[in-house]
């Protein structure tokens, strides 16, 4: 039998988790790191499904300076395919460091973005 308000509530914390990473996403931009954690831990807390918060945490973590932690989420992450979707986690971290390169945020030779590239080859 179907249960129509646990389907409108699961849809209503897939919605907010989702805001949760784009506000991730836009502190990333605006080079709030920490706070960029926060909404990512946010998100993940109300929707455990929407794994792709994990693009934006290891970005989060690389630029705030804690390769360890950044290393850690790429490492876990980047042979499996997002839950909502089949796209591989690795697309999804090589292309966001791209769209940070591209911005002028980030540059490709520096050394730790090095290293990550070649932890997702």
């Amino acid at each position: 039998k179907a249960h129509p308000e646990k389907e409108e509530r699961d849809a209503i914390a897939s919605y907010e988790s989702a805001e949760y990473n784009t506000l991730a996403w836009r502190q990333l931009f605006a080079k709030d790191y920490d706070g960029a954690v926060n909404a990512c831990f946010a998100g993940r807390k109300i929707d455990p499904h929407n794994d792709v918060i994990y693009t934006n945490l290891a970005l989060a973590y690389l630029f705030k300076g804690d390769y360890k932690k950044a290393e850690g989420v790429y490492l876990n992450y980047r042979n499996k395919n997002y839950y909502y979707s089949d796209k591989p986690f690795k697309k999804g971290f090589l292309e966001d460091l791209k769209t940070f390169e591209d911005a002028g945020y980030i540059k490709a030779n520096d050394p730790e973005i090095v290293k990550i590239k070649q932890l997702l080859k």
